[in-house]
């Protein structure tokens, strides 16, 4: 279970980026023409905002399902000493989380 989420957050992560890159894109075009918040430019938002939520959704099923989390819970110094496992248990969640 672990190894399927891992790989659908990964590969998730670029269908957000062309989803939030497309949205970007499409507002920039609009404010540039003077145009008004269309239909289409309400739908290219949604999608990116779904398609970023489900990402996070992965991600914190992924950090719960992980064996990192159990060492966190029950070894928070060895985590901490380690800068691999402290970037995949502490610093990316909260990285990603935040931003």
């Amino acid at each position: 279970m672990y190894s399927t989420i891992l790989n659908l957050h990964s590969y998730w992560a670029f269908a957000t980026l062309l989803l939030l890159l497309a949205a970007i894109v499409n507002a920039i075009l609009g404010m540039t023409g003077n145009k008004t918040f269309s239909k289409t430019s309400y739908k290219w938002s949604l999608y990116g905002f779904i398609a970023a939520h489900i990402q996070l959704l992965l991600g914190l099923i992924l950090l719960f399902v992980s064996p990192h989390w159990d060492m966190l819970m029950n070894n928070t110094s060895t985590v901490m000493k380690d800068s691999d496992t402290r970037l995949l248990a502490v610093e990316h969640p909260i990285i990603n989380i935040l931003a």
